[in-house]
């Protein structure tokens, strides 16, 4: 948060992009980027009135909006769903492109506009898997992901360099147009942006490297050589800027997702990152911002670790105040999940039948939907359907932006938590028969 199309465009695309709006480059099953030459030359003059031009801006706004969610609505959510493995990445390129398309030809077409910045950012985040056309015939044979490899899977994967490439030039010169003749605000946006891209990069090498058992102080060492220039480019980033307010978020951003891929290594970086400036007598706003998110997110991390209570507040999908500190004294499964997470969806039904089995001994369930707004109403249906009926936390936002996600560094679904009477995690991810164990556990 994820992240060529089909040499014939299978239905699920072909509904998610007509042919009609993309010409003989989307009906031949290819989207294609611009040129880097064309980032550095003259912007698109804009022929009418003012307000002419700013509804123009407007619709073009409204279309790269809509590229913002994977799926438009349920039926597509549906047919994403009974597609094998590699189409469902061919589903995700043809979004990705769509969007890095639209991002591009906003940027370049309303140089003027407010929202150029948001454009660029938009195009730098498009990530696409750039699966190449010809090559992928294995992968394509293989019909689900249960039971397969993921990590040998995406390795096997012939991609699309030449395409891959011209992406990332692109994005690169953008920047250091951004760079160029932006204000200092727009300037630090366009600098992370980048940064953003690149660690996304190179967190999708670093997940399918073939790490094995009982080689722990190897890859221990592998990690810390790994993302070592990335905190070094970061904390340049934080020197570089640092009066910007957004440094403690984009610190979230950054050590969040690394520590789904090494924990230590990004507590580490946590540390360094309190140390930073931290004996000058006058501490800019940026670094300031940054200290507070270091000592809140070493906090996170002993709740994580078990050592303090859990405490979560949000008003629920129902509407209703929830406070977790009013059910100190029970056992509680905090389950992290989204309706396009299918593992999710599948345990679903089996939470429901633990949570009816144990109900009654002290055992409750607290939901929180990683989903975007555009499937609030999707999640509605499918909680109804399957009777769960405990606390849902549902903020709209998605995955990539939510805070709960940020701050405790989740960086895959499912993820469930459980926690003790006291409020105290005593156990993760444990499903199925796993978690039935440890309940009777506890509980019988």
């Amino acid at each position: 948060m994820i992240n060529g199309m089909l040499r014939q465009l299978s239905l699920a695309i072909t509904l998610l992009i007509p042919v009609g709006q993309t010409g003989k480059a989307m009906a031949a099953g290819r989207l294609r980027l611009p040129p880097v030459t064309a980032v550095l030359s003259d912007t698109i003059p804009m022929a009418g009135s003012r307000a002419e031009r700013e509804r123009e801006a407007d619709s073009a706004w409204e279309a790269l909006g809509r590229t913002a969610s994977l799926f438009t609505d349920g039926q597509e959510a549906a047919r994403y769903q009974s597609l094998n493995p590699l189409r469902q990445w061919r589903f995700e390129d043809a979004k990705s492109l769509r969007k890095a398309e639209l991002a591009y030809g906003f940027w370049k077409r309303f140089p003027d506009d407010h929202r150029r910045a948001q454009a660029l950012a938009s195009y730098l985040s498009a990530d696409p898997h750039f699966i190449a056309d010809q090559g992928n015939d294995s992968p394509d044979s293989i019909e689900t992901w249960k039971g397969l490899d993921g990590k040998a899977f995406v390795r096997s994967l012939v991609i699309d360099t030449a395409l891959r490439n011209q992406w990332l030039r692109s994005g690169n010169e953008m920047v250091r147009v951004a760079l160029r003749e932006g204000t200092a605000a727009t300037a630090e946006r366009a600098s992370f942006s980048l940064f953003a891209r690149d660690f996304r990069q190179a967190s999708r090498l670093f997940v399918s490297l073939p790490a094995g058992s009982g080689e722990h102080d190897y890859w221990r060492s592998v990690e810390a050589i790994y993302w070592a220039s990335f905190y070094a480019r970061f904390e340049q980033h934080a020197l570089t800027y640092p009066a910007s307010p957004e440094l403690g978020s984009r610190a979230k951003d950054f050590l969040s997702t690394l520590k789904g891929y090494s924990a230590d290594i990004a507590l580490t970086y946590w540390r360094r990152l309190l140390a930073l400036q931290a004996g000058m007598e006058s501490i800019p706003a940026g670094i300031a911002s940054l200290h507070q998110a270091a000592r809140e997110q070493l906090y996170a991390i002993d709740i994580e670790n078990g050592s303090v209570p859990l405490d979560m507040e949000f008003t629920a999908l129902d509407g209703k105040a929830f406070k977790l500190s009013d059910l100190r004294g029970k056992t509680v499964l905090v389950d992290f999940w989204a309706t396009w997470c299918k593992p999710c969806v599948e345990e679903l039904p089996h939470v429901k039948a633990m949570h009816d089995q144990y109900r009654a001994r002290g055992f409750e369930v607290v939901g929180i939907c990683l989903d975007d707004e555009s499937a609030r109403d999707r999640a509605k249906e499918l909680l109804h359907k399957t009777g769960a009926e405990w606390p849902q936390r549902f903020e709209g936002i998605g995955f990539n932006d939510d805070a709960y996600r940020l701050l405790y560094g989740i960086s895959s679904l499912p993820t469930v938590w459980l926690l003790n009477t006291e409020g105290k995690i005593i156990a993760k991810n444990l499903h199925g028969e796993a978690l039935h164990a440890k309940l009777a556990e506890l509980l019988n």
